[in-house]
């Protein structure tokens, strides 16, 4: 069965919810065995505050993946660092005269899915402080594949078999970026 939740425009400011804890609780929920997400921007403050349950999980098998936007210097290289050295596929996203603004997370284990759709991203603001609105979906697996399934798609669609301006981050893309610091540079 489908549910949804919400986390509402003053729900992070006011502290009542925040996508940070809610982020926290799906790495720990040991249903989940997967981790992907796709945003915008990406800074490493909600990452270290999350460094302590990514490793813990990570290293019991959660497996986590990140397509990151990097446009308009929004994702910092500590953010990528980070991902490289702690995320199993990490996927930087940018076309030029084009912005890429999508605020997905999704869990997923053969039980169940999580995803978590909104305005947020990784960031301390998005994830803790600003107003911003969240849809939290979860799903019955495999009664209703075919909601997550949706996901999958848009997911795939965005890897690089499948979209240009999509390219599997390294150390030396990484590199790139660091050293142009505009971001387009670095594929």
């Amino acid at each position: 069965m489908v549910s949804l939740t919400f986390i509402n425009p003053l729900d992070q400011p006011t502290g009542r919810r925040r996508l940070l804890a809610e982020l926290i609780d799906g790495i720990q929920d040991k249903q989940f065995s997967r981790f992907r997400l796709i945003v915008a921007y990406a800074k490493s403050g909600p990452l270290l505050r999350m460094q302590s349950v990514i490793e813990a999980r990570c290293a019991k098998g959660l497996k986590i993946e990140a397509i990151l936007g990097i446009d308009q210097q929004g994702t910092s290289a500590q953010a990528l660092t980070f991902a490289l050295q702690h995320f199993e596929n990490v996927y930087v996203t940018r076309e030029p005269n084009l912005t890429f603004h999508p605020k997905m997370y999704a869990f997923d284990g053969s039980g169940s899915a999580r995803l978590f759709i909104g305005s947020n991203n990784l960031t301390v603001g998005g994830t803790e402080t600003n107003f911003e609105t969240t849809v939290r979906v979860d799903i019955a697996l495999p009664k209703d594949a075919a909601t997550f399934q949706l996901f999958t798609d848009g997911w795939k669609e965005l890897l690089p078999a499948s979209c240009l301006a999509t390219k599997p981050l390294n150390a030396s893309l990484l590199s790139d970026y660091v050293r142009d610091g505009r971001g387009h540079e670095c594929y």
